[in-house]
């Protein structure tokens, strides 16, 4: 399997991120995905990376129609469902889906539209990045783990750290992708969370006891959850996450604290709503999730 077109689903912060990269690799093969009115603004406005603007070449999903070898999804959570059946006409029954969305559900869903074959699961991190609007500025592109369902070796599993490879774009297939996706919500549902409350910036959460503890307190509440579903979170996993954290640059601030300080949507029901809903359906008690849950719906409304 070559993967010679690519689709970019979404122009958040990852997006622009590997937009920049798979661009110098792939030319005019790798195309952004909108809407006639995004395609339009993104055209007036430019989309910058780094304060460098990106020439880009832009896809419009409601006029053009293009099969496409691989498509990257990264949208805001809440929108992926709205947003998949405008895509139809650009995926053939070879196209591969990769989902760099928050969460543990966005594979499921992309299955559900395009198949149970369509999907290679992966998780992004260790990006640290600003975005206002459709400006990114980062020091760090982080990586990508990867990997089969069933985490067993494939020809398109191949092909696609072949073309990472050749964006410079750094990967690692670890032996259960299931487990990574479910350590990186546990991260998300602490950190994210609870400074997207509190206002915060990773500084907030080295030097603040308050913030500190309530942070480990909701990741080890995740990880009974997850445990209990059988995912093999450990405590070690939680320190591995927490020596991270202690050396991020502290005047930087996680995704869903950036959505506060801009006045985006926060991807609430995909970490302390995907956890109080297992929570409930596996008899594990949640009132940490729950509580900060009913706080950033609050923060939101006002």
């Amino acid at each position: 399997m070559k993967i010679e077109k690519v689709g970019i689903l979404g122009l958040g912060a990852l997006g622009i991120l590997y937009a920049e990269k798979l661009s110098k690799v792939l030319g005019e093969d790798l195309y952004i995905l909108v809407d006639s009115e995004r395609k339009e603004r993104y055209l007036k406005e430019g989309v910058f990376s780094n304060g460098k603007m990106l020439n880009l070449n832009y896809l419009d999903y409601e006029k053009d129609s293009q099969e496409l070898d691989l498509i990257i999804v990264s949208l805001k959570s809440y929108h992926v469902k709205d947003t998949l059946p405008k895509i139809v006409g650009l995926a053939g029954e070879k196209t591969l889906f990769i989902s760099l969305l928050n969460g543990i559900d966005s594979e499921e869903i992309i299955e559900e539209r395009f198949g149970e074959n369509a999907v290679l699961y992966a998780v992004a991190q260790g990006m640290d990045a600003t975005r206002d609007g459709r400006s990114l500025y980062y020091s760090n592109t982080g990586n990508i783990s990867l990997g089969e369902k069933n985490n067993q070796p494939s020809k398109r599993l191949e092909a696609v750290k072949n073309l990472f490879d050749q964006a410079s774009i750094e990967w690692n297939t670890p032996a259960d992708i299931h487990l990574q996706l479910w350590s990186k919500l546990m991260l998300n549902a602490g950190i994210n969370q609870v400074l997207a409350l509190y206002e915060g910036s990773y500084e907030d959460f080295q030097k603040d006891p308050k913030i500190r503890k309530l942070t480990i307190d909701i990741m080890r509440e995740v990880k009974t959850v997850a445990n209990q579903k059988g995912i093999a979170i450990t405590e070690e996993e939680i320190q591995k996450w927490i020596k991270i954290l202690d050396g991020l640059d502290p005047k930087m601030k996680p995704s869903m604290a950036q959505d506060v300080e801009y006045g985006r949507k926060m991807e609430i029901g995909s970490f302390s709503g995907k956890i109080c809903e297992l929570g409930e359906k596996l008899g594990v008690p949640t009132p940490l999730n729950k509580k900060i849950k009913e706080d950033l719906e609050l923060k939101e409304k006002k």
